[in-house]
């Protein structure tokens, strides 16, 4: 085994330089090229339609200029000791510079415990008919998950690249419910009419192609998005209701506009939590958003952040200095996760359907849950509740409830 850093080049008619160009990528996988690594030493036939190659070690010196020799993005992790880079690359998609996907072997996600997946990415192009739009997208597989029932899509860089790479209890929570977690790296105001939302549903469908998980194209959604990563999180909700299981909009800034705020029937009845920061400036229509939705009935809660401004400490669009626990009080996870977990039970049918096939997600009745004030943190079951109940808080269970109670006014507002 040569040291780590030391690359064996594939002859470059492995790469399929003389053969015909492949079709144009499409958002269904069709027309791609898989190119088959191994690690050397090894003797894994390939089927023919594949090309195979050596993969080495990489040293982290190494890995730039061979990876834009290529014409791809290696994607790696540091190791255990602090050392070099030492990525295995399971498995490769290529598609003429376009559309690819890299398959990290199983490991543990930095900062993970116990949470083992594969990193995965790829590339979506943009299209007319219908309209897509070009954007790149991360996805991580927990290891060992037979079949993914739901997708918790993340947005906006920053806030949501920590939560998709350094969140330890959002990745185990992920594991425990048979979850994938895709980060959408595009920046938008919205989804709906702009490409995006048919981006992410593009971004699905080449993973389940390009992965062998045909549940990765119909599985149903759980929504989170800071700043205007919320008014992502908003549009989507309103642009495919019914593939979406829970949403979570996270200090969402600017006000928007009076028909972007609008929600249709079948959109108010999907559950979700607005979290704003007490220190934030909290514009004034998302809160008048959740009243709305909420003399609706509509399934939601409204969070305050305890002491927390728009971004946590140390974070801004370009950096991230945050500490572990300046991150978590200001992620609100021992709300958001419970929550989370207790959506994903209700709306999730007990017997999933084959693979590929669409998933109705189940109602929710809202006498069984409990109701909050969200000034004053008082707590009831809904049949007991003496405040007015379309402007209380809605939880799934007194657990939930008393977590809202304990997080938002536990003497730290």
């Amino acid at each position: 085994m040569r040291p780590a850093g030391d690359w064996q080049l594939p002859p470059i008619g492995s790469l399929g330089a003389a053969s015909p160009a492949p079709k144009a990528p499409t958002p269904t996988g069709r027309g791609r090229r898989r190119i088959s690594a191994t690690r050397s030493g090894e003797n894994t036939a390939a089927p023919s339609r594949h090309f195979s190659t050596e993969y080495l070690s990489v040293g982290a010196a190494a890995t730039p200029g061979v990876a834009g020799w290529l014409g791809i993005k290696i994607i790696g992790q540091e190791n255990s000791t602090g050392g070099a880079m030492n990525t295995r690359l399971a498995a490769l998609l290529l598609t003429v510079g376009h559309a690819y996907s890299v398959t990290l072997g199983a490991q543990a996600a930095k900062g993970c415990d116990d949470a083992e997946g594969s990193l995965h990415e790829t590339r979506v192009v943009a299209k007319l008919n219908p309209l897509v739009a070009e954007s790149h997208y991360k996805l991580w597989l927990p290891e060992g998950a037979s079949t993914i029932r739901v997708i918790f899509a993340i947005n906006m860089r920053a806030a949501g690249r920590r939560l998709f790479f350094e969140d330890r209890e959002w990745r185990a929570m992920a594991a425990r419910n048979g979850a994938a977690m895709l980060y959408c790296e595009f920046e938008a105001r919205s989804v709906r009419d702009n490409g995006y939302g048919q981006s992410m549903l593009s971004a699905c469908e080449q993973f389940a192609s390009a992965l062998d998980r045909p549940e990765l194209e119909t599985a149903p959604f759980v929504l989170w998005g800071h700043s205007m990563g919320g008014r992502v999180t908003q549009d989507f909700v309103r642009f495919m209701p019914s593939r979406v299981v829970t949403f979570h909009i996270a200090l969402r800034g600017h006000p928007s506009s009076k028909p972007f705020m609008e929600e249709e029937e079948v959109a108010q009845s999907v559950p979700g939590l607005y979290l704003m920061g007490a220190k934030d400036g909290r514009p004034k229509d998302i809160r008048e958003h959740f009243e709305s939705a909420r003399k609706r009935q509509s399934p939601r809660a409204w969070v305050w952040l305890p002491g927390q401004s728009h971004w946590p400490k140390g974070m801004s669009f370009d950096q991230d200095a945050t500490t572990p626990a300046d991150w978590r009080a200001w992620s609100a996870n021992e709300v958001v996760i419970p929550w989370t977990e207790a959506m994903i039970r209700l709306r999730l049918p007990k017997e999933t359907p084959p693979a590929g096939e669409t998933i109705e997600l189940l109602p929710i009745d809202m006498t069984r849950g409990w109701l909050g004030n969200p000034e004053t943190g008082h707590v009831a079951p809904y049949s007991a509740y003496s405040g007015t109940k379309p402007q209380a808080s809605w939880f799934p269970s007194k657990e939930g409830a008393e977590a809202w109670t304990s997080y938002a006014f536990g003497g730290r507002r």
